[in-house]
Parts: C-alpha cells; structure tokens; sequence
C-alpha cells in the first residue's frame, strides 16, 4: 500500500512539475513566498475585530497562533524526521534528475499546508453543532 501511495505522489509531482510553464513557475513563486500572505491575515484579523470584538478577536488569534505553532513543531519535530522523505529537488534523491528547479529555488518542507484547516476553525467555534462547520 505505501508503494502504491508513493507512486500516485510521483506521478502527480512529475505531471506538475514537468508541465514547466513560465506563468505556474511564477505563480506558484509568488506564493511560496511569506509577505504575499499578510493581505489574507491582516484580512482576517479585521473580520474578527468587527465581528467578536477586541478581546474575543485576540484569543482568537492566540488560539490560531498556538495552532500553527503546534502543527509546525509537531511537523518538523516529530513527522520529518521520522518518515524521512527526501524532497525531490534534492540532490541525492533519485528523482531529482526528472525534478524542474525555478531560478535554484529548493522547496523546504510543508507544514503550511496545515494552515487553510486553522483558518476555518473560528467559524466551527461558534456553529451550533459540528456538521455547520465543514
């Protein structure tokens, strides 16, 4: 079964990967990138201010903080380095020789892919039960 999961993630790497476009290049740079994301956060932010107020809209963001933190720590602490997966830019992985690298950018690990769930979580708080949250 964990050969069969690991050849989909191949597959699907290599098709992106390999359709090498200059627009997805960038696009998917500009993403990657942290200070693209403090429109979305501050966004965010003025949302919860305006509908919970100073004090709920700062646990909230203590909670989300917390959240966030935990997932990376737990990610980088505990997941990595126990699966030990080789990203497929690196040099020593054999699917490197197939793997496109943008102007030498080498992609670290994904604990951010955690975070779009955390940004629901404040809804669910307050939804009168579990199924209105997803």
């Amino acid at each position: 079964m964990l050969e069969f999961l690991n050849q989909i993630d191949t597959s699907v790497f290599l098709f992106f990967n390999g359709m090498h476009t200059p627009f997805l290049d960038r696009f998917m740079m500009l993403f990657t990138g942290r200070f693209i994301w403090i429109p979305m956060y501050a966004a965010i932010l003025i949302v919860l201010l305006r509908t919970h107020g100073v004090k709920s809209a700062g646990i909230y963001v203590l909670a989300i903080a917390l959240a966030i933190t935990l997932t990376d720590q737990t990610c980088a602490t505990f997941i990595r380095p126990m699966v030990e997966r080789m990203r497929p830019s690196n040099l020593e992985n054999p699917l490197s020789a197939l793997t496109i690298v943008v102007d030498d950018y080498r992609a670290t690990g994904s604990r951010h892919v955690i975070r779009p769930t955390l940004s629901r979580w404040p809804h669910s708080w307050h939804s009168s039960s579990h199924a209105d949250a997803c």
